[in-house]
């Protein structure tokens, strides 16, 4: 039901050590040159995502070097972050994929499950969606319900309401 994306496999190709080390605060860092710190406690879902995020990271930096700014705290920015989930979602979440998980899902975390993401990375690709992938997706799934989630806040067990 996902796609076939594997980011560990792109990091490795690009020549970056993934490094297993217990974090406090982030899932994940890097150094958007040759290393991502990874926490080994994750799930292998929960890696896989945080892995697509971290490599987008890498991919701002090479488009625009200077964007980030200098120093690390630059690479926590609330828009920065939001943009490496948005690009990391779409990679690891086919649209078709996405509808199909949420047909019968129950939340967003089922939903998640199913993608073998976190349940972040199924936010963030619904706010991806274009004009037509919204109709779509609220035909299929129930009528207005893309919008709807796209700006809410992270909560456990986010109902999704199946079209009746």
């Amino acid at each position: 039901m996902t796609t076939h994306y594997d980011p560990e496999a792109e990091l490795l190709e690009r020549g970056v050590t993934v490094y297993e080390w217990e974090l406090e605060y982030a899932n994940a860092v890097t150094d958007v040159e040759a290393a991502v710190w990874v926490d080994p406690r994750l799930l292998q879902r929960e890696r896989r995502a945080t892995l697509a995020h971290e490599l987008e990271h890498f991919h701002i930096h090479e488009e625009a070097p200077g964007r980030l700014g200098p120093g690390v705290e630059s690479w926590f920015k609330p828009s920065v972050e939001a943009e490496c989930n948005e690009r990391a979602a779409v990679k690891l979440i086919s649209f078709e994929a996405l509808v199909d998980a949420c047909k019968w899902a129950d939340s967003i975390e089922e939903a998640a499950e199913e993608l073998h993401v976190n349940d972040e990375m199924v936010r963030a690709r619904l706010r991806t969606l274009t004009k037509a992938e919204t109709r779509t997706f609220d035909y299929q799934v129930g009528r207005g319900y893309a919008a709807r989630l796209r700006g809410r806040p992270l909560e456990r067990r986010t109902p999704l309401r199946r079209k009746a």
